[in-house]
């Protein structure tokens, strides 16, 4: 696998959000993004609305052939469409969901507040780590991201672009899903160190 293509998909995605930043025009960012949250669980370059989004600007090297999808195109369309999914009902300049280096294990993590919910929490966590395909993987974060969108939680959409392209090769899927181990126990040992902290201090 190349590493560049993984730092391309990973910096279109942050162009891409960039971009609906600058945009003056309010009512046309709120109905990008509406046209987004539709392409949630359908293949890129199904919705024609969606083109000018995707397609403006994409590296040639990351494209498809015929009528197939590249990995690239699939992990950018997965993740911009779950970003607009995570976006809803916040204003994407004063309250953007898009954090850099905040990883999907550790975003995931900062839900569980304490015990009880960790289980809850990993089980969920679990099911969309183990899918067998992107497809699969996409159908089940959606339930996490809406999770995420609740509790006000932020997530680097770059890199879960570069992590879903990852996880597209079966020869990397394990690699992908050691970080997101790493990074989700990480933020869990990081939560309760704080809430024992807490009490202690009260």
């Amino acid at each position: 696998m190349k590493t560049n293509n993984v730092i391309k998909v990973r910096n279109y995605i942050a162009r891409k959000i960039e971009s609906l930043q600058a945009m003056e025009n309010e009512s046309a960012v709120r109905a990008t993004l509406a046209h987004l949250r539709r392409g949630v669980g359908k293949p890129p370059g199904a919705l024609p609305e969606l083109w000018e989004i995707f397609f403006d600007g994409f590296p040639e090297e990351l494209e498809g052939r015929g009528g197939i999808a590249s990995r690239a195109e699939t992990a950018i369309h997965i993740s911009l469409c779950l970003f607009a999914s995570h976006q809803q009902g916040k204003d994407i300049c004063t309250d953007c969901v898009h954090q850099k280096d905040i990883g999907f294990g550790q975003a995931v993590a900062r839900m569980v507040e304490n015990k009880d919910e960790l289980e809850r929490v990993k089980r969920r966590f679990d099911a969309v780590v183990t899918a067998g395909s992107v497809n699969e993987f996409a159908k089940h974060a959606q339930g996490l991201i809406k999770q995420l969108r609740a509790k006000g939680i932020t997530l680097d959409y770059g890199q879960l672009a570069a992590d879903i392209y990852r996880y597209g090769n079966a020869a990397s899927r394990d690699s992908v899903r050691l970080n997101w181990g790493r990074n989700f126990y990480y933020q869990l040992h990081q939560n309760f160190n704080k809430k024992t902290e807490e009490e202690d201090n009260e």
